[in-house]
């Protein structure tokens, strides 16, 4: 009875957006979202072509949270709408800037603004917080060029008490997501591709 219980209330979530369309499994704090050749792929070319940097000119954030190779070679347009741009300046205040301040780090953006026709390309959720500007997946690199371990980035944004939404630690790198209005969740989730330490 509890296995069907879960069932329809995970369907659910799904269908509502409850969880930003990532529903734990249940009885664990795990997500098990396929990762398709396409999004991981978008996230490799993206992040080749991304520049290590703070974000703190507006043209630049923009202009990185635009960015998709699989946009560009698909012909999708993948241009911001005035009305997310909000939502994407508030996460870059919130998250991005006063994590790499704090640490020194550099941050390169690997997938954030997509249209709906870009997230149904690399297989997104449909309810992805991609598509309002409010998600942003990243790797760090340290003053030496190191990248910066997925659970370091984790345990800085959290002991910095960081208002995010949603955290969740991938195999290669870090999803993190703010609600500009509402209340930010603090959820902290691991994708079955991430086999480090837990917070």
């Amino acid at each position: 009875m509890r296995a069907i219980k879960d069932f329809f209330s995970n369907l659910f979530a799904r269908w509502f957006g409850r969880y930003g369309g990532v529903v734990p499994i249940p009885n664990t704090d795990s997500v098990d979202i396929p990762l398709s050749k396409e999004y991981l792929e978008e996230i490799e070319a993206n992040e080749k072509e991304a520049i290590e940097c703070h974000y703190y000119k507006d043209y630049e954030l923009m202009a990185a949270f635009e960015a998709s190779v699989t946009a560009r070679s698909r012909g999708i347009d993948n241009t911001i709408p005035e009305s997310k741009k909000p939502a994407i300046r508030a996460l870059n205040r919130a998250i991005l800037i006063p994590l790499a301040k704090a640490a020194g780090w550099k941050t390169k953006i690997t997938s954030g603004f997509r249209s709906p026709k870009l997230n149904s390309a690399v297989g997104g959720s449909n309810t992805s917080q991609h598509k309002t500007g409010e998600a942003v997946d990243f790797r760090c690199y340290d003053a030496s060029g190191r990248r910066v371990p997925i659970i370091d980035m984790a345990l800085e944004t959290k002991k910095m008490g960081i208002p995010f939404d949603q955290m969740i630690l991938y195999g290669t790198f870090l999803h993190l997501s703010h609600r500009r209005k509402g209340k930010n969740r603090g959820q902290i989730l691991y994708h079955s591709s991430y086999n480090g330490e837990r917070l």
